[in-house]
Formats: C-alpha cells, sequence, structure tokens
C-alpha cells in the first residue's frame, strides 16, 4: 500500500473518530441525562497488593487475604476518563456490601489524576457486617475530562480476610442550568 492509501485510511478512521466525539456531544447538548456504570465487563478492574478482584455483569468482588502484619493498601483500581461538559454535575452512587472475616480492615474509594497521582475526591466506606448499603457522592469538577483512576481500597494492618462487593457503582450526569430553571 503506498503512502498517500495509508494516508487516506488514516484521515477516515480520524473523520470517524470525530464524527462519534460530535454525535456524542451532540446528545449531551439535547439534554438528556446520561449514566456511565464502572462494573460490568466493559471495564476491568486491576488488583493490587493481596488483592483478588472477580467481576462480571453485574458485581465488582474484592476479596483481601493476607498474612502482612504492616499496613498493605490493597486496592481494586480502574483507570478511564470521564467525558463531561462543564455545566454538568456528577453524582456517584454506589451499592456495596462488605464484611471482616478476620481482623480490621480501612474501606475507602478514591479518585486520582492518572498525571500528577492527586487525589481528586475521596471518601471513607462503612464496614457493613455483610449487610448491603447504599451512598450517593457528587464528585468535584476537577475529576473530569482528564485520565482519572478509580480505586476501592481495603486497607489492613494484620493479617485477616476482608471482602467488599460491589453492586453499582453508577455515574449519573445532571445539566446544572436544567435544574435551574
Amino acid at each position: 500500500m503506498s503512502a498517500y492509501g495509508v494516508k487516506q485510511i488514516t484521515m477516515m478512521v480520524l473523520s470517524t473518530i470525530i464524527i462519534i466525539s460530535l454525535a456524542g456531544e451532540i446528545k449531551w447538548a439535547v439534554g438528556e441525562n446520561p449514566e456511565l456504570s464502572l462494573i460490568g465487563n466493559q471495564n476491568i478492574w486491576q488488583p493490587f497488593a493481596a488483592t483478588i478482584v472477580t467481576q462480571n455483569q453485574s458485581s465488582l468482588d474484592i476479596l483481601v487475604v493476607t498474612n502482612y502484619t504492616g499496613m498493605l493498601w490493597n486496592r481494586a483500581y480502574l483507570p478511564l476518563q470521564i467525558g463531561s461538559p462543564v455545566n454538568y454535575t456528577v453524582v456517584f452512587d454506589l451499592d456495596y456490601i462488605s464484611k471482616s472475616y478476620v481482623g480490621n480492615a480501612t474501606l475507602f474509594a478514591e479518585i486520582r489524576d492518572n498525571i500528577s497521582k492527586e487525589v481528586l475526591w475521596n471518601n471513607r466506606l462503612n464496614n457493613t457486617q455483610g449487610q448491603s448499603f447504599n451512598q450517593s457522592f457528587t464528585l468535584p469538577h476537577a475529576v473530569l475530562n482528564k485520565p482519572v483512576e478509580f480505586r476501592f481500597y481495603v486497607i489492613t494492618n494484620e493479617p485477616g480476610e476482608h471482602g467488599l462487593s460491589i453492586r453499582k457503582a453508577l455515574l449519573s450526569f445532571s445539566n446544572l442550568t436544567q435544574q435551574t430553571k
């Protein structure tokens, strides 16, 4: 294939990407309130430290089994970029179940800038002792339109076994200008 042919294919691919991007922006402009689920097979969560991650379409399960006696920042993480117009607010709706079978752990959710590693948002999660729990958080605009990393932590400082099961991790977008009318 000639250099001209490669250039033409590249231009067609770029044009398609731009058209798809514009279609997404037009969808925003017509006032829809889209949602983005962070669990399911479309997002692959990764483990760190003594974390075992399993996931399917309806849950993200985090298991930490450790014999380590010092502090260990076990986590599941997901790099992504949350695209949103600036006049939208983002609500993070979380349904989860947690349980410490052996030992104690501290649980929290966090979003970091994936380039600077700065913490943009975090919040402690409850140890629900096996009961389902729902929390909703309004996220700061600082998490939007840049590469970020979502993290669910199970921090241990002694041997133990702990589970965190996320049943819903949903980002909902609302237009602030529509809400004020």
